[in-house]
């Protein structure tokens, strides 16, 4: 019995990478028989699309299920083996499943979802994508044995929007992290070395893609009313200028005024050399996601501020957290913690062991 692991293509701009070496990593501690299936795309970077590359994605999905067909055709890949992917979002897996039920094959396949057309404010509604998308959804989670999810809001929305026929298949297994790697990569030993990092600042870090569903105008909003507390306020972007769905023109303005630092074509390690200088990260995201960016932020010594609606109220104690859009809350906790930061490591550890939970949801 084989795993077959698709990957995500592994983006530096993005978590992918990342992502795709902890998976790697958890299968080999467990000495797990497994084959990563890569895909192909032509771009190092992404060129155009709000979270993968709008052309790179479907063609690396199209690739890994080239190759899975092929092995089905060649035997390899045989009865009772399984199918793990960290997107169910997995363009062409359905042809897959055409295949091994006309072979009388029964493959068992898994998938992480991490996000849907049941959230309002996630890209694929905001783009009109969801009208159709919920029905490749629903396709796909109909052939998974097992969808696993980050957090009970998300699960709750994909139950509320009817996407599943047998709800048992949902499974909470926490968003896939590995803090050891990140400290490593940052280049410090450890959670507390970061946090006591001496070259502090009064920084506070917008982390997220510059889009709608993160909602960066309350982090603006925040600067100009804070524009006396003499506090370093920074936006952070992997691509070389600054862009997205949201409106950037008043961005640029409060970086001209000297009110912002834009910093654009952040390396991996540039951008964690920031985080570990800074003092706070923000979020103000409508889209609903534990947040990859805030695990990274608080595990490199950063005290979150955080918004409610979304499911930092399932890890996150009250004292980090501010009424969604309330501006005054916001600027109330970030005086608070500017000088006095509190460590949150403890309260994100739990996700160092997602992965783990996914793989014994597969019977490992």
């Amino acid at each position: 019995m084989t795993l077959w692991y698709l990957p995500i293509e592994p983006y530096d701009e993005r978590y992918t990478r990342q992502l795709d070496d902890w998976v790697v990593l958890e299968l080999e501690k467990r000495e797990i028989d497994y084959v990563r299936v890569p895909g192909k795309t032509p771009y190092e970077n992404v060129s155009q699309g709000q979270v993968l590359d709008a052309i790179g994605r479907p063609l690396w999905c199209f690739e890994q299920t080239k190759t899975l067909l092929q092995e089905m055709q060649k035997g390899t890949l045989q009865d009772g083996d399984k199918i793990f992917t960290m997107d169910i979002w997995q363009f062409g897996i359905e042809t897959l499943f055409y295949a091994a039920n006309q072979k009388n094959i029964n493959l068992d396949f898994y998938g992480f979802n991490c996000a849907g057309s049941f959230e309002w404010y996630d890209f694929i509604n905001l783009s009109g994508i969801g009208i159709w998308g919920k029905h490749l959804e629903r396709c796909w989670f109909e052939q998974a044995k097992k969808v696993f999810f980050a957090s009970e809001k998300l699960r709750d929305m994909a139950f509320r929007n009817q996407m599943f026929s047998d709800p048992r298949k949902a499974v909470i297994t926490g968003l896939a992290f590995n803090s050891d790697y990140v400290l490593n990569e940052a280049g410090v030993m450890n959670n507390q070395k970061a946090f006591n990092y001496p070259d502090k600042t009064r920084t506070v870090v917008f982390p997220h893609r510059y889009d709608m569903e993160k909602n960066p105008d309350i982090y603006l909003d925040i600067i100009e009313k804070m524009k006396d507390d003499w506090i370093n306020f920074v936006i952070t972007s992997g691509r070389k200028e600054l862009f997205g769905t949201a409106d950037y023109k008043r961005a640029k303005r409060l970086e001209k005024e000297g009110r912002l630092k834009i910093h654009s074509g952040l390396s991996k390690q540039d951008y964690y050399n920031l985080l570990l200088e800074s003092s706070i990260v923000f979020s103000s995201a409508k889209q609903d996601t534990v947040g990859n960016c805030i695990l990274e932020s608080v595990t490199l010594g950063c005290t979150p501020v955080v918004n409610t609606g979304v499911s930092y109220e399932e890890f996150l104690p009250k004292k980090f957290i501010y009424t969604d859009g309330c501006v005054d809350e916001a600027c109330e906790l970030i005086r608070k913690y500017i000088d006095k930061p509190e460590n949150a490591f403890s309260y994100i550890k739990r996700y160092d062991n997602s992965l783990g939970n996914m793989i014994k949801e597969m019977g490992y």
